[in-house]
């Protein structure tokens, strides 16, 4: 128990999955715009594309509307099943495989969360939920959770590193330039932001060095904490400020896994005492 992370995997996989759910409805709405011989990606980008890798006969999949419907189809049951832990191997290397094939139908307007959720998917495919104890035939949850840490690790370090190289980010005013393109302003307080230029500033080198500190800092245990919540502020600012949603939701739950069961049943313990302290005649009850 002490060194398993079932609990925090569970979360990260069901979020993840129920956002995957949630564009591939989107995509069958939109299934023309997206997939059809006139997308928003010409189809002869898509088979340049698949001819340059060698993977030509996927192209069956998109040359008609009735192809396009049956492969989205097929990714959202395929969806369900892994969502509700149903052959849990096999649908998880499904899912990642229709998912990729998406990608390559829309190779240049996927974003950054499109490719951390698709790759993040196929290592939820070699966990098994529930699974508390390792077992011969099971790697067990640790390496599932290692690689997921690994992952985002490599994320924050190299999204750092790419802003060293930007002036903008430099001098600090990376984030106030941001806040004024209109596509990415959500909320009025993208405006009280602007007001206060030293505001955006400092959030602009907040961001890099969260991003360059966190590949180091997050292996030890007494800063785990701090940077998880750090890291919550940061995505759902960026969720509210840039409406950059499945990046910041995939980010945010992968946060889930940096916890071990152990710290989840000790927070929860500590919840019931803090709400019994609280609210004595509610503990009673319980």
């Amino acid at each position: 128990m002490n060194n398993q992370f079932d609990i925090g995997l569970k979360i990260m996989k069901t979020g993840l999955v129920l956002v995957v759910i949630k564009d591939l409805i989107y995509y069958l709405i939109l299934a023309e715009f997206y997939f059809g011989k006139d997308g928003i990606v010409p189809f002869k980008i898509y088979e340049s594309i698949l001819e340059s890798i060698g993977l030509s006969f996927l192209e069956v999949l998109f040359s008609n509307i009735y192809g396009i419907y049956v492969f989205l189809l097929f990714s959202l049951f395929i969806a369900f099943l892994f969502l509700f832990d149903r052959y849990n191997l096999i649908t998880g290397l499904l899912l990642f495989i229709c998912l990729t094939v998406i990608r390559l139908r829309n190779l240049y307007i996927m974003d950054s969360g499109d490719t951390l959720y698709t790759l993040l998917i196929f290592f939820l495919a070699f966990y098994t939920p529930g699974q508390r104890e390792v077992k011969t035939e099971s790697i067990g949850t640790y390496p599932i959770a290692l690689a997921v840490k690994l992952q985002i690790s490599l994320v924050y370090l190299f999204s750092g590193l790419w802003k060293l190289k930007g002036e903008m980010w430099l001098q600090g005013q990376a984030v106030y330039h941001i806040l004024q393109v209109e596509d990415f302003s959500m909320s009025g307080l993208s405006d009280y932001l602007i007001a206060y230029p030293v505001l955006p500033q400092g959030l602009t080198y907040f961001t890099i060095l969260f991003e360059i500190g966190f590949p180091f800092l997050i292996w030890l245990k007494s800063f785990r904490l701090p940077l998880i919540v750090m890291g919550l502020m940061l995505h759902v600012g960026i969720f509210i400020l840039m409406r950059i949603d499945n990046f910041s939701l995939v980010m945010i739950l992968s946060y889930f896994t940096m916890v071990s069961d152990r710290e989840y049943i000790i927070l929860k313990e500590n919840i019931k005492h803090y709400i019994g302290y609280a609210f004595p005649l509610f503990a009673q009850k319980k």
